[in-house]
This record gives structure tokens, C-alpha cells and sequence, in this order.
């Protein structure tokens, strides 16, 4: 390499550190054209992304969506009891379930992003799973009590709700229907079915069913009558 080109090559790294001290020095401002000024303020007021602020902003997005819901699903359901409609068995447990495991899934969600010690991560893990287990154990037990099969039927001409209560006795409440979401509060037929734990809606079984019609608060009978099934 002769020493001509060596020197050129010398001045042509000067010129770009100059040229970068230029625009990005410490002490450059003076220099700088007020469009330049402004946009490396720009820059640097900029807060710093990183993929931890987009996940932690993702779980509080969650979260508080979650909770909207939580609280529109409580509110609605307020205002639904107000006017003597409930929701039916099969979305009362989607939305409660849903609720809950939301909630679950940010406690997780948390505990495992957030920066405490990774031995209290590990313990409140080993607590909150075993009470997670048995509180999914629990709930799965009531529920087999609580679940009460659903059918729209007709009596009388007239669309219900049939709620089948067949533990030891066979009962049948019949709530107004209001769509595949919502039925009456106030049980408006009562069907005695007889003994046996079985749905006579979906059973081979036949028999002879005695209804009640009930008052407007649907704790007592104001007539009978008798069918077949």
C-alpha cells in the first residue's frame, strides 16, 4: 500500500467522524439546523420498547378487559333479576367459568413475568397449585349436584324452560323462555314425575306426571292436573 493511498484512506475516516460528531455529538447542538435539533429530541425523548413492556402491557390489556367483563356479566345479570329474567344453567357456567379461569390465567400470567425471587416463585407456585387443584376438585364435585339439565318444551300450547331436578325424585320446574340465554326467574309449572333418578325428557321411561300451576311468586299450588309421558 503506497503511502498515498494510506493518507487518503486516513482523511476519508476523518471526514465520517466529523460528519457523525456532526449530527450526534455531545456538543454539536450549535451546529445543527433547527429540523436537526428537533428531531434528535425527538429520538431521545423516545421511551426505550422493549419485549417485557409489550408482555407486561399485553397482561394488564388482559386484565382489565377481563374485569370489564367480569363486572358487564355482574351488572347485567342485576339488572336481568330486576325485571324476573336469569340466565340459563349451561351459559351461567360457561360465563362463571370463563370469570374465574381469566382471573387465573393473570395470576399465572404475573407471578411467573414478574421479578420477585425465583424461591418465592416456586412456593407461591407449589401453594397456589395444590389450591388450585382442590378448588378445581371441589367445584367439580357441587357442580354434579348443582347441574340441572335443560329442555324447551311445550305444555299447553305454551314454550318453557324445563329445569329436570332428578336426585331421588323425579321434579320438573318449567320457567318461561326467553331464548337460548335467558328464562324466567319464577317457576311457573311444577311436574312430580314420580320416583327414580332419570330425565323423562330423554329417558325410554313412561308414566303418568302430575302438574302443579303456581302462584305468582311460584312457592304454592293453585291447581293440578295429570298427564302422560
Amino acid at each position: 500500500m503506497t503511502l498515498v493511498t494510506v493518507e487518503a484512506a486516513r482523511s476519508s475516516r476523518n471526514a465520517a467522524a466529523r460528519k457523525y460528531n456532526h449530527f450526534w455529538g455531545n456538543n454539536t447542538m450549535a451546529d445543527m439546523t433547527e429540523h436537526e435539533r428537533e428531531v434528535l429530541n425527538k429520538l431521545r425523548d423516545c421511551p426505550q420498547i422493549s419485549w417485557e413492556r409489550i408482555r407486561e402491557s399485553k397482561l394488564k390489556t388482559f386484565f382489565v378487559y377481563h374485569c370489564i367483563f367480569i363486572a358487564v356479566f355482574g351488572v347485567l345479570w342485576l339488572l336481568l333479576n330486576c325485571i324476573g329474567i336469569t340466565y340459563r344453567t349451561i351459559p351461567t357456567f360457561l360465563i362463571v367459568g370463563w370469570a374465574v379461569l381469566g382471573l387465573i390465567i393473570s395470576f399465572w400470567w404475573w407471578l411467573i413475568k414478574s421479578k420477585i425471587h425465583l424461591l418465592i416463585k416456586v412456593l407461591i407456585g407449589l401453594v397456589g397449585g395444590g389450591a388450585l387443584a382442590y378448588g378445581f376438585f371441589v367445584a367439580a364435585f357441587i357442580s354434579i349436584f348443582l347441574f340441572t339439565p335443560e329442555h324447551v318444551v311445550k305444555v299447553d300450547g305454551h314454550t318453557y324452560v324445563a329445569e329436570v331436578r332428578a336426585f331421588l325424585n323425579v321434579n320438573v320446574d318449567y320457567y318461561k323462555y326467553y331464548g337460548p340465554l335467558l328464562r324466567g326467574k319464577t317457576r311457573i309449572i311444577v311436574g312430580d314425575f314420580g320416583d327414580g333418578g332419570y330425565d323423562p325428557f330423554t329417558s325410554d321411561n313412561h308414566g303418568t306426571v302430575e302438574y302443579h300451576h303456581m302462584d305468582p311468586t311460584g312457592d304454592h299450588y293453585i291447581d293440578s292436573w295429570t298427564d302422560t309421558f
